[in-house]
């Protein structure tokens, strides 16, 4: 999106697109990430619910799936805050580096 506000701007060509183009950009966005994410959690349940009945080669292929997806789904997000101001995308890296606290 344009930081500046107003319509999103094509990465290479400096155009903005006007409302209606933005909306039915995000909507293309969304149904991929849906798809995405769907395809993933379909996978966890069937580990989740088939694991024993499952051979080796089955769980390497629903793991398979479930890996690409998740990173067909990071690489939209990343493209997604691309966009944004620098302060924002290094305080989300920041973010990202966190060690996880201990639960408890």
């Amino acid at each position: 999106m344009n930081p500046a506000g107003g319509g999103a701007e094509f990465p290479a060509g400096g155009q903005a697109w006007d409302a209606d183009e933005s909306d039915a950009a995000m909507a293309v966005i969304a149904h991929g990430l849906l798809n995405s994410v769907s395809a993933i959690q379909m996978g966890a349940y069937a580990l989740r619910e088939s694991w024993a009945q499952m051979t080796d080669e089955q769980r390497d292929q629903v793991l398979g799936i479930v890996a690409d997806q998740a990173a067909h789904v990071r690489g939209i997000l990343q493209d997604m805050i691309r966009g944004l101001p620098s302060d924002v995308i290094r305080a989300l890296n920041g973010l990202e580096r966190r060690p996880e606290e201990p639960m408890g």
